[in-house]
């Protein structure tokens, strides 16, 4: 979605690949790489940081978070559970880190490239940092065609989160 809005982001992770491949029912969408494997390499902090990593590999991440983040920066957290912001603040160097509900119903391929079954979906917390970011980025209002790819603020995230059914 960053691409395809204009803002290509900066890929980082464990296994270095020339690109990101997304396939999806359109076609393809192709992410200029490389992926950065080497956090100490030439990294500065940024705006924005999607985590994307199970909770249980929070901590092989902590040198890419400290290279990313500072207290300006705002981390997504991708990832199961409900414990998100508790797990991440301490690793992300003062930065913000708003808690996710995300629905990506991907598969990796043996190519590497990543098969996308259905329109993902991610809703986030209706706070300041939230708001600023999806306008920023131009998420929050992506046209129908764009892939229906959603994104949601919802003020009782951590409600959603826990598993409470409160009224909005």
């Amino acid at each position: 979605v960053l691409h395809d809005a204009g803002r290509t982001p900066l890929l980082c992770g464990r296994t270095a690949h020339p690109e990101l491949r997304l396939r999806h029912d359109e076609g393809e969408t192709v992410v200029p790489g490389p992926v950065l494997t080497d956090p100490t390499a030439d990294t500065r902090p940024v705006d924005l940081v999607f985590i994307a990593v199970k909770t249980t590999q929070n901590a092989d991440s902590a040198g890419w978070l400290r290279a990313l983040c500072d207290e300006n920066t705002v981390v997504c957290a991708l990832q199961n559970g409900v414990e998100q912001k508790a797990q991440l603040e301490p690793l992300v160097s003062g930065a913000t880190v708003l808690p996710s509900v995300v629905w990506f119903p991907a598969q990796r391929e043996p190519d590497a490239s990543v098969w996308l079954r259905a329109k993902p979906r991610l809703t986030l917390p209706d706070v300041p940092q939230a708001q600023r970011q999806t306008r920023n980025y131009h998420l929050r209002f992506l046209p129908s065609g764009v892939r229906g790819q959603t994104i949601f603020a919802h003020e009782h995230l951590e409600s959603l989160l826990k598993g409470k059914k409160e009224k909005p």
